[in-house]
């Protein structure tokens, strides 16, 4: 018997390249298949009998360090082949919505019933959104590859090697969905004016951490709404303000000093403090479409809200250690209402 190896980095879904075998309608990840393991700190090496596999199509998963590019599939045959060799064709969404992923564990696949009747809605909405208002809107790699194609799972469930992957990446994949979803909910409630519009007339939105311009202006307005806005004196507009001098913004020279208040000294040379709650809230509306306007007009928060898309028990403590401390910062008054 002559082995073959396969060898596939940890990387989650960003440069992680996963080998599945289909059988009986199943993706069946290739570490099932192998005869020896071998394991050092990124890699897992399988070692398979290829006359085992014979006759069997594989499934191959491939992901850059910018996320997500898709399925192909090729004769296992081919796997003793150089990639460019293989027969290789890509894997259609409808085929893929005929495949289950076998190394789902039971809680996995019974948040298969959530994902199909929460995040599939808000996912449909965001792709309306754009067809509807002729926009672009500029997300993570993840939420990017699910608005391009309308898979039936989560990407982060490929991750074949570890539960607690999955976890990870699923965690950080549905917040992003509901952020966006509650954020277009309101542009297309109120209506907008894009950062950014395309020479064929496109516009622009993007959903960008700690950038340095908002995401819209609200139609008819003088607020705008901004994503992830980061509220650190230091690292606020990527540190541009900080190294102004703040006597020429008294505006804002209040707002750092009310923070400090607050949350404690500010560090100059800590990029954090242990002390410190979370200051990226999920969304702000306040009147400054960029960061010069901020420091012309100061923080001017008239609405903030933290979107939690999990189960109370799993944020309870989000409330002593970051909304009320964000609430205090903005001095906004405190409403709370669930948007599902």
């Amino acid at each position: 018997m002559k082995l073959f190896e396969i060898p596939e980095e940890r990387a989650g879904l960003r440069g992680g390249v996963y080998h599945f075998v289909i059988e009986n309608g199943k993706l069946i990840h290739i570490s099932k298949y192998a005869k020896e393991v071998e394991r050092s700190k990124e890699f897992d090496h399988y070692y398979v009998d290829l006359e085992e596999l014979r006759g069997k199509t594989v499934v191959r998963f491939l992901s850059s360090r910018s996320g997500p590019l898709g399925f192909w599939k090729y004769p296992a045959e081919d796997l003793a082949l150089e990639w460019n060799e293989r027969c290789e064709e890509k894997v259609s969404t409808e085929e893929l919505k005929t495949f289950e992923l076998a190394h789902l564990t039971y809680h996995e696949r019974l948040f298969l019933r959530e994902w199909e009747d929460f995040y599939k809605p808000m996912l449909k909405f965001i792709v309306k959104f754009e067809r509807k208002h002729n926009t672009r809107i500029h997300v993570a790699p993840l939420l990017n590859f699910h608005l391009r194609n309308d898979i039936p799972f989560p990407i982060s469930f490929i991750i074949p090697y570890g539960k607690r992957a999955r976890q990870k990446s699923l965690e950080g994949l549905t917040k992003h969905v509901h952020q966006v979803w509650v954020a277009l909910k309101l542009l297309d409630y109120f209506g907008f004016e894009p950062a950014y519009i395309f020479t064929d007339g496109a516009k622009s939105l993007s959903f960008e951490q700690g950038s340095l311009w908002s995401v819209a202006k609200l139609k008819g307005t003088p607020y705008s709404l901004w994503y992830e806005f980061d509220v650190n004196p230091h690292t606020m507009c990527s540190g541009m303000l900080w190294r102004r001098r703040i006597s020429e913004s008294p505006r804002l020279r209040e707002f750092y000093e009310r923070f400090e208040r607050v949350v404690g000294p500010i560090p100059v040379l800590a990029r954090r403090s242990p002390k410190r709650a979370p200051t990226r809230p999920d969304i702000i509306i306040m009147k400054a479409k960029n960061c010069d306007e901020i420091f012309r007009l100061g923080i001017q928060v008239e609405v903030l809200i933290e979107c939690k898309d999990r189960d109370y028990t799993y944020w309870e403590g989000d409330i002593k250690n970051q909304i009320i401390p964000l609430q205090k910062d903005f001095r906004t008054k405190a409403h709370g209402r669930s948007l599902r």
